[in-house]
C-alpha cells in the first residue's frame, strides 16, 4: 500500500520535503504569457520534469575556517552554466537530481576549508543549466569546481583564487556498452581473460567495442574476475578517450596541470572510466574498498605498502595468481613529440617509461600511479632512447599494469612532470573585452601551441575583476617558440571558445602593459535590482531570471538574492528583456508578468527605477503574496497525505478544501482545514520562500489506492481576506507506478 500511495499526487517540492517521488502534469511553455488557468506540476514543460523544485531544497554549503588575527576571510563568486553535450549537440537534462555541483576553496595546504554545493534550476530560457554561489574561507589559495551527471565526463577545475570566476561547464555523453567476459590480446602480447573493452574517439566515430576489437583503438581496458566481487558476470562500461591537443577535448581536463609534489606537468592523453557491476557497485567502490584495506595493513604493518605489493601479498595468500588491470592508451600523434623532448620517465623499468596519474577530486591535483611501458603498434618494446622516436613513421601504445586501485577517480592522465634546473618562463599580459570595450571578466583561457611541436608546457587561466589574464608557462624548446594559439572559453561563443593569437616573451615583466583583445562578446551592460515580499521586506535566495522571449540571439542572465533581496544581472546592452522571479513562475499560478522588463539603453523605461546606458536601476520585484497549495504524500507513512503550501502574505489563517478523486472522476474523500502563521517554515537555510508541510489522515482503502492511475486532487486555498488559487494535482496515466 505505501509503494502505490507514494506516486499518487505528489509533486516533486513535497518530495524533496518527505523524500519521496512521483507523478508530474505540465504548465504552459512561457515564450508567451502563460494562461491563467491551474496546472497540476507547475515544475515540467519549460522547466523540465519536476526537479527544479527538488533542487531548490537540496543545496547546502559548509566551512571548516577557523579565526585569527593572522587569518583574512575572502570571498569568491562563482557562476556558470552547465551545457550537457552528444556529437557536439546541446542536450536536455532529463533530471536535475543528476547533476552534481560541489564547490570547494583550500588553503596553501591543499585543505578544504569551506564547501557550497549551490541549487540547480532550468529556467525557461533555453541554454546551459545556470549555476551561482558565493563561498568564503579564511586565506584561501585555491578554488575547486566538481560538475558531474550519470552517463557524462565530469567537469573538474582547480583554479587561484579570485573574486569573480565564470565557468562555461561542458559535460560530454560518453559511449557506453554492457560488457561480459572475454579474450584478448594486449598490445605486448598478453592473453588476457576478463572484462575487455575498448574506444575509438581519433576517427570520428566515437565508438565503443566488447572483447577483440580488431587492431589498435585509442583506449583498451582489459579487467579481469578477480578484481572484481564475485557474483559478477557483466559490467555497465562508459568511456573516452581525451586528446590535449584538441581545443574540445582540453576544456575537459580535470583540476590543474601540476601533480601532488607540486610538479608542473604536461599531459601526453587523459582518460574517463566509469563502471558498474551487474551487482550494482561500482568500479569507483571496489577501489576504494581496495585502498581501505591496503591503508588498514599498512597501519598494521607500519610499512608503506604499495597497490601492487598489497595486490601481490593478496595472491599469495589465497593461492591464487595474480591478475592486474591491464591497460592499452595509443599515444595521440600531437603528443608523440613530447616523448623525444622529455624522454623515458623511470631508469629503473626495462624499456621506454611514461608516469601515469590519477586524478584527486579533493584537492585539483594529480597523484602519480605509476609507470606504463611504450610499445610500437606491431607490440615492439620501445627503447629509453628518445632519439629513436620516430613520430613520422610509428604508432606508440602505452600498456598499463595496474590493480583495480586505478579505477578511484573516473579520471586518469599520462603526464610527464616538467624538470629543469633553470626553467624558462614563457609569459603575456591580455586585456579581454567585450565589444564595448568592457572587460570580460572570470574567463577561462588555455593557451597551446600553434604547430605540432608542443613547445612549451600546459595551463589554464581565468581573467580578473578588470579583464586581465597574465600567462605563464615554461617552455620544452629553450624558449625558441613564442607564438601560441589561446582558447577562451564563454558561453557567448557558439562554439563554446574563440581562438585569439598570443606572442610570448621570455621576459616576464610583473608590470607589463597588457595588449587588449577584442572578443566577439556583445557589450554587456549591468542590471541590479531587489526582490521583496508584498510588505517590502527583502528576500533572500530567490532565483532572477532575464531573458527574451522573442528573440533567442538576447543571452540570457540569471542571478541569486542576498541577505539584502538584491540581485545584480549581466545582460546584453539596448536589449529588452523579461525579468521574472522563477519563484514567483513556480507558484504564482497566473504564470510570468511579460511587463517587467528591462533594456539597457540610456532611458530609464519600462521597469526602470535608472538607467545610464550603462547599468540601470530596476524598480522592487515583487514576489506573489498568493497562497499556493499540492497534494502529496508524506514519507513512512501509508495512511497520511500531505499539503504543501507556499505563501509570503501575512493573512491568516489559511482555509482549505479539496477532494481525491478517482480516474473516472468520483470522489473518494473530501478533506478540508486551516493553515495557521505557526505551521511555516520561515525561509530557511536552503530556501528562499516559507512553506507550511500540513499532514492529513487520508482515511482511504486499500482498495481505493491499488490502482491510481488517474487520481486527481481538487479544490481551492484562500487566505483570510478571501484570495483564493486553485488545488489541482493529478498522477498522469503515463507515469509508472513505483512497485
Amino acid at each position: 500500500m505505501k509503494n502505490t500511495l507514494g506516486s499518487l499526487l505528489i509533486l516533486s517540492t513535497i518530495g524533496v520535503l518527505s523524500a519521496c517521488g512521483g507523478g508530474s502534469g505540465s504548465k504552459s511553455n512561457p515564450t508567451s504569457p502563460p494562461a491563467t488557468s491551474v496546472s497540476s506540476s507547475v515544475l515540467s514543460s519549460s522547466l523540465p520534469s519536476s526537479n527544479l523544485s527538488s533542487s531548490i531544497l537540496s543545496s547546502s554549503s559548509s566551512s571548516n575556517s577557523t579565526s585569527s588575527s593572522s587569518q583574512v576571510k575572502k570571498s569568491t563568486k562563482i557562476s556558470g552554466n552547465i551545457y550537457l553535450k552528444e556529437d557536439d549537440v546541446n542536450q536536455d537534462v532529463d533530471s536535475l537530481e543528476l547533476v552534481k555541483v560541489t564547490l570547494s576553496l583550500l588553503d596553501s595546504e591543499n585543505k578544504v576549508i569551506a564547501t557550497s554545493s549551490p541549487t540547480l534550476i532550468t529556467p525557461p530560457i533555453g541554454g546551459g543549466i545556470p549555476f551561482t554561489a558565493d563561498i568564503a574561507g579564511n586565506n584561501p589559495q585555491t578554488i575547486v569546481v566538481n560538475v558531474s551527471h550519470d552517463g557524462f565526463s565530469d567537469f573538474a577545475r582547480r583554479i587561484e583564487f579570485t573574486p569573480d570566476v565564470n565557468l562555461t561547464v561542458t559535460l560530454k555523453k560518453l559511449k557506453q556498452l554492457i560488457i561480459a567476459p572475454t579474450q584478448v590480446t594486449s598490445v605486448s602480447g598478453r592473453e588476457l581473460e576478463g572484462f575487455n573493452v575498448s574506444v575509438n574517439n581519433s576517427n570520428g566515430n566515437e565508438e565503443i567495442v566488447e572483447g577483440d576489437a580488431g587492431g589498435v583503438t585509442d583506449l583498451s581496458v582489459s579487467i579481469p574476475q578477480s578484481a572484481l566481487p564475485d557474483g559478477t558476470t557483466n559490467i555497465d562500461v562508459t568511456m573516452k578517450a581525451f586528446n590535449p591537443n584538441d581545443p574540445e577535448d582540453a576544456q575537459s581536463f580535470p583540476g590543474d596541470y601540476q601533480d601532488s609534489a607540486g610538479n608542473k606537468l604536461l599531459s601526453v592523453a587523459f582518460n574517463y572510466t566509469e563502471g558498474t557491476t551487474n551487482t550494482g557497485v561500482s568500479l569507483q567502490k571496489i577501489a576504494q574498498d581496495e585502498r581501505d584495506a591496503r591503508l588498514a595493513a599498512q597501519k598494521q604493518s607500519g610499512k608503506t605498502i604499495s597497490p601492487l605489493q598489497f595486490a601481490k601479498q593478496k595472491s599469495q595468500k589465497s593461492g591464487k595468481a595474480l591478475e592486474p588491470v591491464i591497460i592499452n592508451r595509443k599515444i595521440p600523434e600531437a603528443s608523440c613529440a613530447s616523448l623525444s623532448q622529455l624522454g623515458d620517465a623511470s631508469s629503473a623499468d626495462e624499456g621506454f617509461q611514461i608516469p601515469v596519474y590519477t586524478y584527486n577530486t579533493t584537492n585539483g591535483l594529480w597523484d602519480l600511479l605509476g609507470y606504463g611501458t611504450l610499445f610500437d603498434d606491431v607490440g615492439s618494446l620501445i627503447e629509453a632512447d628518445p632519439k629513436k622516436i620516430n613520430c613520422s613513421t610509428t604508432t606508440y601504445v602505452l600498456e598499463i599494469e595496474a590493480t583495480n586501485e586505478i579505477f578511484l577517480s573516473n579520471w586518469w592522465n599520462l603526464d610527464y612532470p616538467i624538470f629543469f634546473q633553470q626553467p624558462i618562463k614563457l609569459c603575456a599580459d591580455l586585456t579581454l573585452q567585450d565589444q564595448g570595450n568592457k572587460p570580460v571578466v572570470g574567463s577561462a583561457l588555455y593557451p597551446m601551441d600553434d604547430d605540432e611541436l608542443r613547445s612549451f608546457s600546459a595551463k589554464s587561466f581565468v581573467t580578473d575583476a578588470n579583464g586581465n589574464v597574465h600567462i605563464e608557462i615554461i617552455s620544452l624548446d629553450g624558449g625558441a617558440d613564442l607564438t601560441a594559439t589561446a582558447y577562451v572559453y564563454n558561453a557567448s561563443f557558439y562554439s563554446g571558445y574563440q581562438q585569439i593569437p598570443v606572442k610570448l616573451s621570455t621576459t616576464c615583466n610583473a608590470t607589463a602593459t597588457p595588449v587588449i583583445v577584442q572578443l566577439d562578446i556583445p557589450e554587456i551592460c549591468k542590471v541590479d535590482g531587489r526582490v521583496v515580499s508584498p510588505t517590502g521586506s527583502p528576500l533572500a535566495k530567490h532565483y532572477v531570471v532575464a531573458t527574451n522571449f522573442t528573440d533567442d540571439t538576447a543571452i540570457p542572465g540569471f542571478a541569486l538574492t542576498d541577505a539584502d533581496g538584491r540581485y545584480e544581472l549581466s545582460l546584453q546592452c539596448d536589449k529588452k528583456y523579461q525579468v521574472f522571479d522563477v519563484y514567483n513562475y513556480i507558484f504564482d499560478l497566473s504564470g510570468i508578468s511579460t511587463d517587467f522588463e528591462a533594456n539597457v539603453n540610456g532611458t530609464a523605461d519600462l521597469s526602470e527605477a535608472s538607467d545610464n546606458g550603462s547599468s540601470a536601476v530596476m524598480k522592487d520585484l515583487v514576489f506573489s503574496a498568493k497562497p499556493i497549495a499540492h497534494v502529496g504524500l508524506l514519507e513512512n507513512s501509508v495512511s497520511q497525505i500531505s499539503l504543501f503550501v507556499v505563501y509570503e502574505g501575512t493573512d491568516f489563517p489559511l482555509t482549505y478544501n479539496f477532494a481525491v478523486r478517482d480516474g473516472n472522476s468520483k470522489v473518494l474523500k473530501n478533506y478540508s482545514g486551516t493553515v495557521n502563521e505557526s505551521d511555516f517554515v520561515l525561509d530557511d537555510n536552503d530556501v528562499g520562500f516559507d512553506y507550511a508541510l500540513i499532514k492529513i489522515n487520508h482515511d482511504l482503502t486499500d482498495e481505493q489506492i491499488k490502482d491510481i492511475r488517474g487520481y486527481s486532487a481538487v479544490g481551492e486555498i484562500k487566505d483570510s481576506k478571501g484570495v483564493t488559487t486553485q488545488i489541482s494535482d493529478k498522477y498522469e496515466e503515463d507515469e509508472e507506478i513505483d512497485e
